[in-house]
């Protein structure tokens, strides 16, 4: 019985010291990431200054910073690489959350990532290095309702002889945009493509090569059963944005817009795989659905010199209106994404172009305001945010 009981033992702390083991080799491949309260903000930022605008704020190192529209107000992330030691060091991101009524901080995380220096990536900063005739990837974005915040983290290799494109690794931290807390953080392998929130799901496009063709993968993790596994599907077109409740793919990467207007055509698809239908001539896509084309694509193919008729249109909900003669800007407002509407006018001075309207960026909004409209302005020369008060039918 002794020795029957002393076996038992010996497999029980066998099994023990293998589990422990395989943990072991699991976190190696997995940095911790730690999210923690960032108590001391004067680091980041200052306190805000009265303004016959509003406010202003002046931002540190704003260099690394990017600001995104919320419904809670402007969140600003900071990214830095610190030293740790003589090999290791700490991927950085600083979070705030600005309070849109006085420019005062609402809220303020720190993410950090432990990165040895051996296991930064290769695969991704080609690809982003590629991206001179395109639209930046976007490594911050909000959901259409301004409820979440999702932050991808820097990208590294599993160990230092990796040289696959899936020994590659990244992190996604989701935040709540309210109060700072994290709703989920994801990992995915292979070359991150794109990332796009609808109003429940973090959607992140993978692949293991430089193109979604062949082996492009659409990883959906939700956000309201944060313990629910992945739901991936595969996906030959490029991740390029998302509405409430689909995701928008185009058969090439965002060009960025310059002297011509190229047309594409939007496949909308719903989070689990189902086709929802294409919108063709696409022109530019921005948050909240809404997307501008050519009324006549067609016709925009045959006379590609001669000047066509545009539309904004809502790709989820049809909602459309015409700005043949106009230009949209994405603007911050204080309670997320809006767009700003511009016209050129002669004068005698010359051309010059006036702000003529804008609306909401949300899929229920169906016209556009002629009402002076308070914006969150990012002035990355001087490194600040600021209230900007644009008045309709002024420069």
């Amino acid at each position: 019985m002794r020795s029957e009981k002393s076996i038992r033992s010996f497999v029980a702390a066998g099994l023990f010291l293998a589990l422990l083991l395989g943990a072991c080799s699991l976190g190696r491949d997995v940095p911790r990431v730690r999210i923690s309260n960032l108590d001391d903000t004067s680091g980041v930022v200052q306190a805000p200054e009265p303004t016959e605008a509003g406010w202003s704020v002046v931002l540190r190192n704003w260099e690394k910073g990017s600001a995104t529209p919320t419904a809670s107000g402007p969140v600003v992330v900071f990214g830095s690489h610190e030293p740790l030691g003589t090999t290791d060091r700490f991927s950085v991101n600083q979070v705030v959350s600005l309070n849109p009524a006085d420019g005062s901080v609402r809220w303020a995380t720190t993410i950090e990532q432990p990165m040895e220096n051996d296991l930064q990536d290769t695969y991704q900063k080609a690809l982003d290095h590629g991206n001179g005739d395109f639209a930046d990837p976007e490594t911050v974005v909000a959901s259409p309702d301004g409820k979440y915040v999702a932050i991808q983290l820097e990208p590294y290799m599993v160990n230092g002889k990796a040289k696959d494109i899936a020994d590659q690794r990244m992190n996604t931290v989701v935040l709540d945009a309210e109060t700072g807390q994290e709703v989920r953080t994801v990992q995915v392998s292979g070359l991150v493509l794109g990332q796009a929130l609808t109003n429940d799901s973090l959607v992140v496009q993978t692949a293991e090569n430089y193109f979604p063709a062949g082996t492009g993968t659409l990883h959906v993790h939700s956000l309201k059963d944060v313990r629910a596994d992945p739901v991936t599907v595969r996906a030959d077109q490029w991740l390029i944005g998302a509405t409430a409740n689909s995701l928008m793919l185009a058969p090439g990467k965002r060009l960025k817009r310059v002297d011509m207007d190229f047309p594409y055509t939007v496949t909308r698809m719903s989070t689990s795989g189902e086709d929802l239908g294409t919108l063709t001539g696409i022109l530019d896509v921005h948050p909240g659905g809404w997307a501008e084309r050519f009324k006549d694509p067609a016709a925009a193919i045959r006379e590609p010199r001669v000047k066509q008729s545009r539309e904004l249109i809502n790709v989820e909900t049809g909602a459309s209106m015409d700005i043949s003669d106009m230009s949209v800007d994405d603007v911050i407002l204080p309670t997320g994404p809006g767009l700003l509407l511009e016209r050129d006018v002669r004068t005698e001075q010359g051309e010059k172009e006036v702000k003529v309207g804008w609306m909401q960026a949300r899929a229920e909004s169906k016209e556009m305001s002629v009402e002076n409209v308070t914006t969150i302005f990012v002035d990355a020369y001087a490194g600040k945010v600021e209230i900007e008060v644009f008045s309709m039918g002024k420069e």
